[in-house]
């Protein structure tokens, strides 16, 4: 699937700096980098400038910290047929979602609703 960005929308109540060095893959290759931004809640890693990202099955982002990476949503945006209000749609939005531990009820499922 043609892969414009990934949008990863930040906790609000604690722990925002775990996201800082966050590494997003597109099938096991780096698209990019989160860099934490004290206030800055929503953070958009742009993967089509390259042309070996513009396709990919699987998206990870993880953690090069070593500590916990705590999220609210992710959004894998693309062109398609049916278009949002920016002319992209959500690929993500309802699809299978994984992750390595899971703390506080934190279920991954909740990332894409």
């Amino acid at each position: 699937t043609n892969v414009k960005r990934v949008v990863v929308y930040n906790r609000k109540d604690a722990g925002q700096d775990r996201i800082n060095g966050a590494r997003v893959l597109l099938d096991g290759e780096q698209c990019g980098r989160i860099w934490y931004k004290e206030g800055q809640d929503v953070y958009v890693v742009g993967c089509l400038n390259t042309a070996n990202y513009a396709n990919a099955t699987t998206i990870r982002i993880e953690s090069t910290s070593g500590s916990y990476l705590s999220l609210c949503e992710v959004e894998v945006q693309s062109q398609k047929d049916f278009q949002g209000s920016d002319g992209l749609v959500n690929l993500a939005l309802n699809k299978p979602t994984k992750q390595s531990s899971t703390g506080w009820g934190g279920d991954s499922a909740r990332a894409v609703d």
